[in-house]
């Protein structure tokens, strides 16, 4: 579905007339503390790590916002280039989003945050000459610092490693997800071949071959739960999207969906052909999002992401086709591509 919502929106031929600017960030990050401030106070949870998940009936909550705006971000970031001002005000909006998404809990938008801003963050410390040569000194000397600071604190206060491991959820288990990995892979390999290339179909049930009620039973007397839902209920029975793509549509989906992930990368390259550190830093949100439906549920996650990354290249080609030398750059990378 979210593919398929981010081809309707770059093939539209809408013209955007919206003056996308820093207080949609603003206003974005206010909603996001607001709920996050509301499930504090009442929806909040324990996780297995021993800290607050903001989550309601065991969803990820904070964080959708974050990582759906992350395009957002980093169009404005280099539309503001040299503006000292506006680039530390997007710093510290990002900053305040990774926040509720430490606190969501969930490790599928950690990871796509970091490979997205990564080199955002990077650029503003380390390549950002118009701001002068004081300004990347102060920004420099305010990292060291902090680096400094947890290093000093990892030494000297007993456990404080472990405290930042389990706020980030780095050694916990992925919970259901790895017996449902393991039963799908077991049942892929012991499927009819007509299932392996075709799947047992969109919305079809799965539990009517006993090669995959073998590969659920002998996952459960390993510990999995919920059963039932997994032995009589159709369509996505799994967390990990590639093991749902898998069950339901076999080889043949799994190659349609990396030649349609080739052919959006390739748009990703001509959209941004005019700035490289731009198209970058998109095909690595693209990678994250990827990434990122490994630990969640794909058929409505994701959709408000790749549609608001659809608009974003829509605005990037849109500014770009001002500039006569851009649409003779682009003409040659299409032939190219």
């Amino acid at each position: 579905m979210a593919i398929y919502c981010f081809f309707i929106v770059i093939d539209s031929k809408v013209n955007l007339k919206v003056d996308v600017k820093i207080r949609q960030l603003q206003i974005a990050l206010l909603v996001e503390t607001l709920l996050g401030v509301y499930l504090l106070l009442t929806n909040s949870e324990v996780g297995d790590n021993g800290m607050i998940r903001l989550v309601s009936n065991s969803q990820p909550i904070t964080g959708n916002i974050a990582v759906a705006v992350l395009p957002v971000s980093v169009y404005l970031y280099f539309k503001n280039k040299g503006n000292h001002r506006t680039e530390t005000q997007i710093i510290f909006i990002e900053l305040g989003f990774l926040f509720w998404i430490i606190m969501s809990g969930t490790r599928g938008y950690t990871l796509l945050y970091a490979i997205t801003m990564l080199f955002v963050f990077y650029d503003y410390v380390f390549n950002n000459r118009k701001s002068g040569k004081n300004a990347i000194q102060n920004r420099f000397a305010i990292i060291a610092f902090v680096c400094w600071l947890l290093l000093l604190l990892v030494i000297i206060v007993p456990g404080f490693a472990d405290r930042i491991s389990a706020i980030l959820r780095v050694e916990d288990s992925t919970g259901i997800r790895s017996y449902e990995n393991a039963a799908e892979w077991n049942f892929f390999w012991s499927a009819p071949w007509e299932v392996k290339l075709f799947g047992v179909g969109l919305g079809g049930t799965p539990g009517r071959y006993q090669a995959y009620v073998d590969a659920i039973m002998m996952q459960v007397a390993k510990g999995m739960w919920n059963q039932e839902i997994y032995l009589y209920e159709s369509g996505a029975q799994f967390h990990n999207f590639f093991a749902n793509l898998a069950l339901n549509f076999g080889l043949v989906g799994i190659i349609c969906v990396s030649f349609i992930n080739f052919y959006i990368w390739n748009i990703t390259t001509k959209k941004c052909y005019n700035n490289r550190i731009i198209r970058l830093i998109f095909h690595l949100f693209q990678i994250g999002f990827l990434l990122m439906n490994y630990f969640r549920w794909p058929t409505e996650c994701g959709i408000s992401e790749i549609i608001i990354f659809a608009f974003v290249l829509k605005l990037i080609e849109q500014e770009f086709d001002k500039q006569p030398e851009y649409k003779r750059k682009r003409k040659r990378i299409e032939m190219v591509l």
